[in-house]
């Protein structure tokens, strides 16, 4: 590898093979849809999630869009639905309706 390009190669410390190591992303932003939130960011979320946690835990600001804002106590009685915690959340809106 030439170095024009941000891989890397490494060998295998396990079988010795030739490895192309490609760096993390970090966006922006990520805009993560979601069915409720409280007003710090706490976000619950059902469903299938795909890469959403990941998503947020990479961007350098998350943005939340949810059905409801709830009060925090709705949040914490049910936390096994907290996908994203509120530290990484830089802001939430309120938007009915959205799919």
């Amino acid at each position: 590898m030439d170095g024009s390009h941000p891989f890397r190669e490494m060998r295998c410390p396990f079988t010795d093979e030739r490895l192309a190591l490609v760096p993390a992303l970090k966006p922006d932003v990520a805009i993560v849809q979601a069915q409720r939130a409280d007003e710090d960011g706490n976000t619950h979320y059902w469903g299938g999630s795909g890469v959403t946690k990941e998503a947020a835990l990479a961007a350098r600001k998350v943005i939340v869009v949810v059905e409801e804002i709830v009060d925090d106590k709705v949040i914490r009685r049910d936390p096994n639905r907290t996908l994203i915690p509120g530290f990484l959340v830089n802001a939430v809106v309120r938007e009915p309706g959205v799919p």
